[in-house]
């Protein structure tokens, strides 16, 4: 049995129902698990994303930030940055070589874990998909058309 890659921001646009991404093109772009890392991020998203009102830019600039920085402390490894754009959502995934998966946050003071609170609180949808050599933990946020 052939090896299977690791899931993509492309995958979880088919698996969860979003698109096909021959009609919604994925943006992507591979991060080295670095300080810069996030803020690289945020550029690139802020650069393919359609015009959005500033409370979703906000939003995507933080969810962006916090999940890659999360790969970043956790991962260690090359990061994969994806984004695509529904007519409703805007769906971003963050790829690393890793396979322990975030859980939800639990308590209401934890020592770490904070940007879960953030993505449980802030996204409109989130999730996991884990394959043999990584993961991609994924979010969405429904698509609100700047004025």
């Amino acid at each position: 049995m052939p090896p299977t890659r690791p899931p993509t921001c492309a995958d979880v646009l088919v698996r969860e129902g979003f698109g096909d991404p021959e009609t919604t093109p994925v943006h992507t772009v591979v991060l080295p698990a670095s300080a810069e890392a996030p803020r690289d991020a945020r550029i690139f998203a802020w650069g393919i994303s359609p015009p959005l009102d500033d409370d979703d830019m906000a939003v995507l600039g933080l969810l962006t930030s916090e999940l890659v920085t999360n790969g970043v402390l956790h991962a260690r490894t090359d990061l994969t940055y994806g984004i695509a754009v529904t007519p409703d959502l805007v769906l971003v995934g963050v790829g690393d070589g890793s396979s322990a998966v975030p859980t939800e946050p639990t308590g209401s003071e934890p020592t770490s874990g904070r940007g879960m609170h953030l993505l449980v609180s802030l996204a409109h949808q989130w999730g996991v998909h884990v394959g043999d050599g990584g993961k991609v933990v994924w979010f969405t946020i429904a698509r609100r058309r700047a004025a």
